[in-house]
């Protein structure tokens, strides 16, 4: 028999994603405590019933411990939902104890160890017949000049763990650096070096913001999928780097083929989304990365139909989650402050007109942080946005 709603949920870290989570679990009467940065308008929410803030992400690891590790822990069992790497990277290094005194996912510690690393995804990956990125190993033996007169103008400077990269490196959704030429990309080298950040050299894959494509999926015993999803990304920004600004609920059935494919080669089970981009030159995709967690994008999956937060607290408190009925496609999910900044930079970089931005916005739009029965985190926003426009201009 299962436990119901009586075991608490803890949300790790994240953004957005753990909000829309907070509120589909409060809502079915489950104890939600919420772990964020200090200063995240979702710490706004009524959805929570305890919350842990931490000043900043290197100080993250010891608040969870306090809260779940060692007999003077604050919760003596919970259902673990890590929404960010940092979080993920903490569920990794205490698995063992975790997993003895906790509910933790369906998925292996070795996926999850694999996953956060993008050398070890490649390597995971390399023989499912999926294409990957081609990528160098930034060292004393790399030749940079070679590299650019072979590969073009733009190489990436991958972080092997984008979370520390932007420990590193600050917000603003950056995941990477790139370089344009071979001082740039040396520059970037050193100062990878100098944080102490490993990275490895990567193909800047061609084409625009809206060929990439995001796959979520939840696995159960035996690699069954009780859901899957897709969206489309049509703006981010930075461009070709930042988060998403703008997206579209829309399956895609050749990346859902390829995401099963390369899923079922590695015996997968649990929660996963996989972002896929379609090289302009041949339109094939090429895989960009593998999230076994929770994502900023979560409230779009819970009003396309999909609370993928309670399915999988379903299934690890014993119950029987049901497969989700009539999923809908079209629905945008979108954040305005950021989208304003990216439509700037698709109208200087890519001649976007005004016109193709209306048209861009048309149809039933998701926001990220606004629910009429919780608005507290969106006026948080608000106030924050106002406040640095203030400071700006002052």
């Amino acid at each position: 028999m299962g436990d119901g709603t009586t075991t608490p949920a803890v949300l790790l870290g994240g953004s957005t994603g753990p909000l829309a989570i907070a509120r589909e679990l409060s809502k079915r009467g489950v104890a939600v405590h919420l772990s964020l940065q200090k200063g995240r308008p979702e710490l706004a929410t009524r959805h929570a019933t305890k919350k842990y803030p931490y000043d900043n992400r290197d100080t993250a690891a010891a608040v969870w411990s306090d809260l779940l590790l060692g007999e003077k822990r604050q919760l003596q069992r919970a259902v673990i939902l890590p929404c960010d790497d940092d979080a993920l990277e903490f569920v990794v290094q205490h698995h063992e104890q975790l997993a003895t005194t906790h509910l933790l996912g369906r998925t292996r510690r070795e996926h999850l160890d694999a996953f956060l690393s993008k050398e070890k995804t490649a390597r995971l990956a390399a023989d499912t017949g999926i294409r990957l990125p081609r990528v160098w190993s930034i060292d004393a033996d790399l030749d940079v000049d070679a590299l650019f007169a072979r590969e073009g103008t733009e190489i990436l400077l991958k972080p092997i763990h984008s979370h520390r990269f932007q420990r590193a490196f600050g917000g603003g959704g950056r995941k990477h650096f790139v370089a344009h030429d071979r001082d740039q990309f040396r520059h970037a080298a050193a100062r990878l070096r100098d944080a102490e950040v490993g990275a490895i050299a990567m193909e800047m894959v061609p084409g625009p913001d809206a060929n990439s494509v995001t796959y979520y999926t939840f696995r159960g015993e035996g690699g069954r999928p009780l859901f899957e999803f897709c969206k489309q990304v049509l703006r981010r920004f930075p461009r070709n780097e930042g988060p998403g600004s703008l997206h579209v609920a829309s399956w895609d059935a050749e990346i859902g083929s390829l995401c099963r494919q390369l899923l079922d080669a590695v015996d997968f089970e649990g929660y996963a989304n996989i972002e896929f981009k379609r090289d302009a030159r041949d339109g094939v995709p090429t895989l960009i990365e593998v999230n076994p967690r929770f994502t900023a994008s979560q409230e779009l999956l819970v009003r396309c139909g999909i609370p993928a937060g309670w399915l999988v607290y379903q299934a690890l408190t014993g119950g029987q989650p049901q497969a989700p009925a009539n999923e809908q496609t079209g629905l945008l999910f979108w954040d305005p402050a950021r989208d304003l900044r990216a439509i700037r930079e698709h109208r200087s970089k890519e001649g976007l007109t005004a016109w193709q931005c209306l048209r861009s916005l048309r149809g039933r739009r998701v926001l990220p942080l606004f629910h009429w029965t919780d608005p507290a985190p969106s006026l948080r926003r608000l106030l924050q946005l106002g406040s640095r426009a203030f400071r700006s201009r002052s």
